[in-house]
């Protein structure tokens, strides 16, 4: 009897534990979404080209993709991993020539696609248009 009580102790610590990982996990790594009006600066570069554009931006979006999308200066493409970037200030990045957009929010790379990334006032986000998948 009083092993099959701690056997039901340490299941539910265990449950306990694994749902505080999870917890921590989802908050460290999820979207911390900031409700209501943001002014975000939004700076589009492609240095092969001298290209350098600044978007000043009011939105009340709550993630980077559709405070973008609002902006009107982005083509998207969908994949199994959500929306990324092909066209930005109609400049498009060119596959076959590895040309990608990386996305920096506050001089940080994101870690995240674009639809996952949350916005908050003063945000600086750069769209840096690179060459070379390596």
């Amino acid at each position: 009897m009083k092993e099959n009580k701690n056997s039901i102790i340490l299941a539910l610590v265990l449950v306990v534990i694994v749902a505080l990982g999870f917890g921590g996990y989802k908050y460290f790594t999820g979207t911390q979404k900031v409700e209501g009006n943001k002014n975000i600066t939004v700076t589009v570069i492609n240095d092969a080209k001298s290209y350098n554009k600044v978007h000043k931006h009011n939105t009340d979006k709550e993630t980077l993709g559709d405070a973008l999308v609002e902006m009107n200066i982005v083509g998207t493409e969908s994949s199994d991993y959500g929306r990324f970037l092909v066209k930005v200030d109609d400049i498009t990045a060119d596959q076959a020539q590895e040309e990608w957009w990386q996305i920096q929010v506050n001089g940080q790379d994101a870690q995240t696609g674009m639809d996952s990334v949350a916005i908050k006032d003063g945000d600086e986000i750069k769209l840096i248009l690179n060459k070379g998948f390596n």
